[in-house]
């Protein structure tokens, strides 16, 4: 039976999956690739280790394949190889139909050692960080409607964060026990004022998904707080969240 050849690639864009912004990529980061005839089919990972094919469609960067989290003719999403060399320019080559090698497309991109992009969704009409109260039980997901209070726990989800250690296999689920911590240095500020920090790395049972756990200061203003997320020891690479915080009943 004939195969339908992929139609070639038009302006294909590399994104961190988090935040969606056009950034160098990430050793270990989930990214998306958004463009056209990236893939013969729409198909998703059923498990872990994540697969390094999906629906006849690879991703090689700098020529190792790379874990797939889903694949559609507009959109993959993959982990990028904890083995890729960071602060350098490397390959990604798209094979959208592996029976024709020949519908490959080579993007080639700028990598980094960290970064960051806090995962988002639409909640309460408006697109918002995912944010956690870990304090509560069961957990609830902080919203205008349903704030912090000061002293409370959250955990953020984000990917882009970096080498870990103990080290975790590309594509792999993060252990439970030990859990991998961030190597670069991870600071959390609301309204300029250093919170602490409970864990930072991979989250557990997941690839490419890092969580922090920070604590909200017994001083913490109400309202909604300018939330500072950065790893390194730049400011470029941070990330800048809106946290509801309500008032602490007495």
């Amino acid at each position: 039976k004939e195969i339908k050849r992929p139609t070639p690639l038009s302006t294909p864009v590399i994104t961190n999956a988090a935040s969606f912004l056009v950034r160098p990529i990430v050793p270990g980061e989930i990214v998306s690739i958004f463009g056209e005839g990236l893939s013969t089919s729409v198909e998703g990972a059923m498990g872990f280790p994540l697969p390094t094919e999906l629906g006849r469609t690879k991703v090689l960067v700098n020529n190792i394949a790379a874990p797939l989290f889903y694949v559609s003719p507009t959109q993959i999403n993959f982990q990028v190889p904890f083995e890729t060399p960071s602060g350098t320019f490397v390959d990604i080559v798209v094979t959208p139909d592996t029976a024709r090698p020949d519908s490959q497309t080579t993007l080639k991109v700028t990598t980094t050692p960290s970064d960051v992009g806090v995962f988002s969704a639409e909640i309460e009409g408006a697109w918002r960080p995912i944010i956690i109260n870990a304090s509560r039980d069961p957990w609830e997901l902080v919203s205008p409607s349903h704030p912090v209070l000061p002293g409370e726990w959250i955990t953020l989800y984000l990917t882009g964060l970096g080498a870990v250690t103990p080290v975790v296999p590309t594509g792999q689920p993060a252990p439970f026990s030990p859990l991998s911590w961030t190597v670069d240095p991870v600071t959390v500020k609301i309204n300029a004022q250093e919170v602490q920090i409970g864990f930072c790395g991979l989250a557990p049972g997941w690839a490419g998904l890092y969580q922090i756990n920070v604590q909200v200061p017994a001083n913490a203003q109400t309202g909604l707080q300018i939330m500072q997320v950065q790893v390194g020891r730049t400011a470029s690479s941070s990330q800048y969240l809106l946290l509801p915080v309500g008032k602490q009943e007495v």
